[in-house]
């Protein structure tokens, strides 16, 4: 992910923020390595698909915020390794619906929310609120 945060309305505030503050926003880096004591991180960067570049970078810091990776849960992951045709999950083990409505794209009677599904935003509260208010509506009548 190569945004402060998935959920547009939040981005923009938080970028605001992050410039009115010269706070160093770095994406794309995955922390491997923690040296508390001197206050050093060590980070393996990313390209833009989220695999590693082969290189690494430390940094010094004063205080860090690190949002873990998502995945989806083990049952799903397990159930995409064996799948034959990848219908309920994708290649990850996420749900794979329509983003728009939430809807499984091989069976119209699943939806999926929040951390389960292979929408495209970030797998945090925010995101699963912004998105369960714009689904029920339309998707209350397809039950």
């Amino acid at each position: 992910m190569g945004a402060i945060f998935g959920v547009e309305k939040y981005a923009r505030s938080l970028m605001k923020v992050v410039e009115e503050r010269g706070i160093e926003l770095n994406t794309r880096h995955n922390l491997v390595e923690l040296d508390a004591d001197n206050r050093l991180a060590s980070f393996q960067l990313l390209d833009e698909f989220g695999k590693p570049t082969g290189r690494t970078k430390d940094l010094e810091y004063s205080l860090m915020h690190i949002a873990p990776p998502c995945s989806p849960v083990k049952a799903l992951r397990e159930f995409a390794a064996i799948q034959a045709n990848l219908s309920l999950t994708d290649p990850n083990g996420w749900v794979a619906v329509h983003p728009q409505t939430l809807q499984c794209t091989a069976f119209p009677n699943v939806f999926a929310i929040g951390d389960c599904a292979n929408t495209p935003n970030s797998k945090t509260a925010a995101a699963i609120d912004m998105s369960s208010s714009l689904k029920t509506k339309g998707n209350l009548k397809k039950l």
